[in-house]
């Protein structure tokens, strides 16, 4: 007795209708075609192009599952035209150059060198010292220390207002590169910011200029003195 066959069915050369054929084991099905409903690639093999691991399954070795994230870095920070990037700290370090002409007025240069040629003459190697060189110095060295601590307020006041990472305040240290690099940094990040480099820089030729004259005319006054003591051949 003979059963008739059906497709599908064990024995029967024809497939069932509404199915596609199963490809070998192991085999990946061709470009663009998804797999038969129910079945997997096989272990160890990445889904064809256009497919999505099944749930649980980890992607090969070596390749990296895309997340949708974009890149972490991102683009630069818009600016901040409605942060004020002038502040009371960084104009008060703007006029630090003119103040340090007040050490001019402790320092009675002419005296100086005429200290300096006695000694010079007494066959001395000391330096000539008077209490309003120290108090020159002393009053330089406050200036520098007050430039750094005012860096830091400043730095810390752009940071409240909003301003994205400024200009770092130990660079105060070096005093005019915290200036020249904190205009630089306000002005990418807020589009304004660089009248006080402008003031410290010109005040800073001012006074390097009334420096050298104050010096140049003392010396005009020093030299005849060394030109008579200067035995004839």
């Amino acid at each position: 007795m003979t059963f008739p066959s059906y497709p599908g069915q064990p024995g029967s050369d024809e497939p069932r209708k509404g199915l596609s054929p199963q490809p070998p084991s192991g085999q990946q099905p061709a470009y663009g075609e998804q797999p038969a409903y129910g079945k997997q690639p096989a272990y160890g093999q990445p889904p064809a192009y256009g497919q999505q691991p099944s749930h649980g399954q980890q992607p090969a070795q070596g390749q990296q599952p895309w997340t949708g994230q974009p890149n972490s870095y991102g683009p630069p920070a818009p600016q901040r035209t409605d942060a004020d990037p002038s502040t009371p700290y960084m104009w008060a370090i703007a006029v630090t150059p003119l103040l340090s002409l007040l050490t001019l007025a402790f320092v009675d240069i002419s005296s100086y060198l005429d200290e300096t040629l006695r000694l010079a003459e007494a066959g001395s190697t000391a330096a000539p010292s008077s209490p309003g060189m120290l108090l020159a110095q002393l009053v330089s060295w406050g200036l520098y220390a007050l430039t750094v601590v005012l860096a830091f307020f400043d730095w810390r006041a752009l940071k409240r207002r909003g301003v994205d990472r400024p200009f770092a305040w130990p660079w105060a240290f070096l005093s005019v590169v915290y200036v020249i690099g904190r205009a630089v940094v306000v002005k990418r990040r807020t589009g304004r910011g660089v009248a006080p480099m402008v003031v410290y820089l010109v005040l800073t030729v001012v006074s390097i200029a009334v420096s050298v004259a104050v010096v140049g005319v003392a010396l005009a006054e020093f030299l005849p003195q060394v030109a008579e003591l200067t035995p004839a051949p």
